[in-house]
């Protein structure tokens, strides 16, 4: 009877110690950690699965949220849970909480993540927002003027990142696409 009731405590113990969802709770996507937030540490346990099933481990017995791996760790809906999903969840992390875009990939079981220049941001400061829009429209001024613009701030950037609506010409059309983008994401 010790036996069993020893046995039985253990089961609990570890049952306490990996979280799992109730029915009741709606989890964040990705989260399989259960913390209620996509986390790097839910990419790092998607990438403990993902390393575990290359070694030819067990990654139930590898990983401490299998259960919820199992159920919610297929990020980006493709079907597997491979490191693709870990790519996705730190691409979207970083692009939340940085103003920059940039592209996560695992190589050698590392994120490597490559900066992409933002549309709109033609000043480079990072944000796109009022004063991109602003010096958009200025360019756009001075061409229609038949002003020299080569001398315009930054115009390297605006030439490569002002033409936000991809129509060939930089112009109000993209300055206001730019205020619409600034005022989306400062809701």
């Amino acid at each position: 009877m010790k036996k069993l009731t020893a046995l039985l405590s253990a089961l609990a113990l570890a049952a306490a110690a990996v979280p799992s969802f109730t029915v009741a709770e709606t989890p964040v996507k990705g989260d399989v950690t259960g913390d209620g937030q996509l986390t790097g540490a839910d990419a790092a346990e998607i990438l403990r699965y993902s390393s575990a099933l290359l070694s030819k481990a067990d990654p139930s017995a590898e990983c401490h949220y299998y259960e919820n791996i199992m159920l919610y760790g297929d990020y980006n809906e493709d079907g597997r849970i491979d490191g693709s999903d870990t790519s996705a969840i730190m691409r979207d992390i970083i692009n939340t909480t940085d103003r920059t875009f940039l592209d996560v990939v695992i190589e050698s079981n590392a994120y490597i993540a490559t900066e992409y220049p933002r549309m709109g941001d033609v000043n480079g400061d990072g944000i796109v927002d009022g004063s991109d829009a602003t010096i958009v429209l200025k360019y756009f001024s001075h061409l229609m003027s038949g002003f020299d613009v080569s001398d315009l701030e930054a115009s390297y950037l605006l030439l490569e990142r002002g033409d936000v609506n991809s129509d060939g010409v930089i112009d109000g059309c993209d300055a206001t696409m730019i205020l619409k983008t600034f005022a989306e994401e400062n809701k």
